[in-house]
């Protein structure tokens, strides 16, 4: 490195000259520096700054600004020094590369993903069962209505699905796919595919940004291969939104936990998202709440924001919360029907269980749908 400056004993130079070997990857940090008479720093201003320009490859020339420069000038006053600090080499061109690469997995992941759910949709599963169904159904019904449901609500909250009220966000996701293709098998189920694309990519990035994974991108195929989730995914039940919504709520409650606070208010949108999806999905987030509830950060934030949010979030929900309480609880006689058959509790959560699978089942010919296999 080479430095040339103006020696002469008048006015301060206008500018400084730097010759720098610049290698590729490599960035220069410049400090400039005023001193007084004593040699005690007076102001100090570090680069990039508006005061530095490149004429050359590797020639910088530094303009002292007049705020930096003694405001008399005698020979004895030092004068401004610039120094050079040249950063660590990076290799940006790999680094670029490496970035490249991976996003190029995470598309082809995200590729792989859809395409396993979106063939031969209509043919697997093999039933349309009705509570697929009844998503498009009500979301039309709902349309025709002039937006209200069958009580008159308008823009409810949740909607009555066999006398309780359980369903919401998925129901108003059918609407313009209803609106714009109609009914039919294809849209109901690929609509609901589309939004399972939540959870793939939740996981992924979770992955890259909180659990700083090398293979990130592979999360999306680790899920496309669960079993139980192929099955889930390839169906409109709300079963598969609300895990996908709360694979969300999930990964910004990990940036909100690792990053920055304001990542709270998406993590309580798609939490409430989850709540008014699924009549489950109450369950789990009472649940996840309670054991996030020692996090005093969150608790504060909870009391500073909480009054509004309950406002938004939560009064729409308490007008159906007595009805979707009893209906939970006659949801569990009509399945499980204890009162009428008081046989021990084991055989009881067996008849339960089976009172789930879909009609034609048979369970003595279908004895891994059964839960304890206590009759023969």
């Amino acid at each position: 490195m080479t430095s040339g400056k103006n020696e002469s004993p008048g006015p301060l130079p206008i500018d400084v000259q730097i010759q720098v070997d610049q290698q590729p990857g490599e960035s220069v940090s410049i400090t400039i520096e005023s001193l007084s008479a004593d040699g005690v720093p007076i102001e100090t201003e570090v680069t990039p700054s508006p005061w530095v320009k490149k004429s050359r490859p590797s020639l910088l020339t530094v303009l002292i600004p007049e705020r930096l420069k003694p405001a008399h000038k005698p020979v004895k006053i030092p004068q401004p020094t610039v120094s050079v600090a040249i950063l660590p080499k990076v290799d940006l061109a790999a680094s670029s590369r490496s970035i490249s690469l991976e996003m190029t997995l995470f598309g082809l992941s995200l590729l792989t993903y859809l395409s396993t759910r979106l063939i031969g949709l209509v043919n697997f599963p093999i039933y349309f069962f009705t509570d697929e169904a009844i998503q498009t159904v009500l979301a039309s019904d709902f349309v025709r209505d002039h937006f209200h449901n069958y009580d008159g609500d308008f823009f409810p909250t949740f909607f009555v699905n066999g006398g309780q009220y359980n369903l919401g966000t998925s129901v108003y996701l059918q609407i313009i796919p209803y609106l714009l293709l109609g009914k039919s098998v294809w849209v109901t189920r690929g609509i609901a595919v589309l939004a399972t694309l939540m959870a793939a990519i939740s996981v992924s990035l979770a992955l890259r940004s909180i659990f700083k994974v090398r293979y990130w991108w592979a999360g999306t195929l680790v899920l496309s291969v669960i079993p139980a989730w192929f099955l889930h995914s390839r169906t409109a039940f709300e079963t598969g939104l609300m895990v996908s919504l709360y694979a969300v709520f999930l990964f910004f409650y990990l940036l909100y936990r690792n990053r920055s606070p304001r990542y709270l208010y998406a993590a309580l949108v798609f939490g409430a998202l989850v709540i008014y999806t699924y009549s489950p999905g109450q369950m789990v987030m009472l649940v996840t709440g309670v054991l996030a509830g020692y996090n005093v950060f969150m608790l504060r934030d909870a009391l500073v924001n909480g009054p509004t949010w309950f406002k938004d979030y939560g009064l729409g929900g308490m007008q159906y919360g007595a009805d979707q309480i009893f209906g939970e609880i006659k949801n569990y006689f009509t399945r499980a029907g204890y009162k009428d058959h008081p046989d021990p509790l084991l055989v009881e959560w067996d008849r339960c269980g089976g009172a789930f699978l879909p009609p034609g089942y048979d369970q003595g010919d279908f004895r891994e749908h059964r839960w304890f296999h206590l009759r023969s």
